[in-house]
């Protein structure tokens, strides 16, 4: 469906508010954006990957949004997005987010596609493999949704990347025992998430 991968690296370089670069170059120097979610709280709500409305959809409150520089030139993405998502957490488990979206000439938002995941069964959905809390894991992204859309000249790809919390899902408190065994009460410290800005993705594209 595609002729190419086109690779963009995670930055902690500032594009716009509450967004930043997303860059065909892995950054010089290694770095990390930092996010804190409170588990416990109910009132809260994070990953906005469910495509409703496609298009239209208001920027995510939560999480973090990376951007890239518009396109010089139109340019169709067929296929299934991967890539890495390379963290650091205080806990031995999360369920992680990534959602695509175009961002039209005049900052409309389109989305593409999203990948949602449980860490530990990131490398075999047969063998959970728990993470280390305080090491550096890098999480395979694979199994998005599948899409076919012609970008236009000035758009620019965004991803999003969030933990998952929200109240018609499962949580994942990450103390390692079976998820559907746990419960608030597991909750204790908030989890602690670093994104490091070796995480890429790889989009499938025509020219």
């Amino acid at each position: 469906m595609s002729t190419e991968m086109l690779k963009l690296y995670l930055t902690n370089e500032p594009a716009g508010e509450k967004r930043f670069r997303l860059t065909g170059r892995l950054p010089a120097k290694s770095a990390s954006l930092e996010q804190v979610v409170d588990l416990a709280d109910r009132g809260a709500s994070h990953n906005d990957y469910y495509p409703a409305p496609i298009k239209g959809k208001e920027a995510p409150s939560t999480g973090l949004a990376f951007v890239s520089e518009p396109l010089d030139e139109p340019i169709s993405v067929n296929g299934m997005f991967s890539g890495a998502l390379n963290v650091t957490i205080n806990k031995r488990d999360v369920d992680l987010g990534a959602v695509l979206y175009e961002v039209q000439p005049d900052g409309t938002l389109l989305q593409l596609s999203y990948y949602l995941g449980r860490a530990s069964f990131a490398d075999n959905m047969s063998h959970r493999s728990l993470l280390k809390p305080g090491e550096k894991t890098s999480i395979e992204i694979k199994r998005s949704l599948l899409v076919s859309r012609q970008l236009q000249a000035g758009s620019r790809l965004m991803l999003v990347v969030d933990v998952n919390l929200k109240p018609y899902h499962q949580i994942n408190y990450g103390t390692g025992r079976d998820v559907s065994d746990e419960s608030i009460a597991d909750a204790k410290e908030p989890l602690e998430i670093a994104w490091h800005t070796d995480s890429y993705l790889e989009i499938p594209i025509s020219r």
